[in-house]
């Protein structure tokens, strides 16, 4: 049974939720609703929860405050947002669970799934929990200064949390279990962004989508040989393809 508490300063999208979680949701109570920040900040610390519903921005204590204020905690927490470009950047960027608004049960239900998934894997090592908690910190950086890209990414696996700098990152390559990330390091992880979603989040003027299959750091490439389609040398010693359709932007992408 999961306990839920929800913070979203507008009353009526927590009503809204609630009224799912409860019309739905035979393993979830929720047991406390809050549309004041400062308010559910003193109050958290005396609950028992395992999922915090919290809005992206709120007024008078936001949810990077809150979170910071609560210190060590033992639960998970899913973002709600209006549709923000920079948050949904923020969010994708640091690998962490978020609903649109309005929430929809299909959407809800795939989201306490990834916690269920997520909480078997912080809990078999400290150091997944530090970085999870890492991963919430650089989205509220990179939010609230309205960044357009990070240093950093966090990519979730299957069984671990790998946060790496972005010039670390070789090339991307699609898979039918979500994008793979190879890094200069010789690192090899699959994560569970698409590479729609990766070049969502990547500097373009840094990473390209040289084929429907791969996407490629500038910086890693030794050499370019192209025909009719191409192949990109990596200075791994990888070789990666270019389709016919994207060879002249690639050419003009590593002037």
């Amino acid at each position: 049974m999961h306990r839920v508490v929800i913070i979203d300063d507008e009353k009526g999208a927590s009503e809204n939720l609630c009224n799912i979680l409860n019309s739905f949701f035979d393993d979830v109570e929720v047991i406390k609703v809050y549309n004041d920040s400062i308010a559910a900040s003193k109050e958290l610390p005396l609950l028992s929860f395992d999922i915090l519903f919290l809005d992206v921005k709120m007024p008078g204590m936001n949810g990077f405050e809150l979170l910071t204020q609560l210190g060590k905690r033992n639960f998970h927490v899913i973002f709600v947002t209006a549709f923000d470009n920079y948050a949904l950047k923020a969010i994708k960027a640091n690998a962490l669970d978020y609903l649109l608004k309005p929430i929809n049960t299909l959407d809800l239900k795939q989201g306490i799934a990834k916690v269920d998934d997520l909480k078997e894997l912080v809990q078999l090592q400290l150091e997944e929990s530090e970085k999870y908690n890492t991963s919430i910190k650089n989205f509220y950086k990179t939010y609230d200064g309205k960044e357009d890209y990070q240093t950093s990414i966090t990519i979730r696996g299957i069984d671990r949390i790998l946060i790496t700098k972005i010039a670390d990152i070789i090339y991307i390559k699609a898979t039918n279990y979500g994008a793979m990330f190879t890094l200069t390091d010789g690192t090899k992880i699959i994560s569970d962004l698409t590479l729609n979603d990766c070049e969502e989040v990547l500097n373009p003027s840094l990473f390209m989508r040289c084929h429907m299959s791969f996407i490629v750091n500038k910086k890693q490439i030794n050499e370019v040989k192209a025909k009719r389609t191409g192949t990109i040398y990596l200075k791994n010693n990888e070789v990666i393809p270019i389709s016919a359709r994207k060879k002249t932007k690639v050419l003009e992408f590593i002037k």
